[in-house]
């Protein structure tokens, strides 16, 4: 017969948080009744929602009876893209001029398309360089006016 395990009130994959759960908002005020006076009435507060940003970074988790810890994720390196792009585009080309030899058994065994092929990717990622690059140039000319209007 197996042995039964008592129960731990966490299920396989759970978070486990030191920090206990927030207490609900307050109840808002009921209205009060509408006078005569021609005062208009004041529009209620807008209601804030908590978004747990106070509580503590989870750095441990438990799955079944192994603790994993967290690693917080890594920033991006390469936020505009050109560089990526370029390395793209450097790449389809090198690939152009390898299969440039092997012209005539690609025309034979008819894979000329491996050509157009590269052709094509290289074009396409000029073309996405310059947007890339129009991409950053108007992102900081937005950053410069968010910082000029302050």
């Amino acid at each position: 017969m197996p042995e039964e395990r008592p129960a731990t009130g966490r299920r396989a994959g759970q978070v486990v948080s030191p920090v206990p759960p927030e207490p609900a908002p307050p109840a808002a005020p009921e209205p009060e009744p509408a006078s005569t006076d021609a005062v208009a009435p004041e529009p209620a507060a807008p209601r804030r929602r908590t978004h747990g940003l106070d509580r503590p970074e989870v750095t441990e988790l438990e799955i079944g009876s192994t603790v994993h810890r967290v690693v917080p994720d890594p920033k991006p390196l390469d936020i505009d893209g050109i560089r990526t792009m370029t390395v793209g585009s450097i790449v389809w080309l090198a690939a152009l001029l390898a299969l440039l030899p092997f012209l005539g058994t690609l025309q034979r065994n008819g894979d000329v398309w491996w050509l157009w092929t590269c052709l094509a990717g290289f074009g396409l990622g000029l073309l996405g360089v310059e947007y890339c690059r129009r991409r950053k140039a108007a992102l900081e000319s937005d950053d410069d006016e968010a910082e000029s209007a302050r």
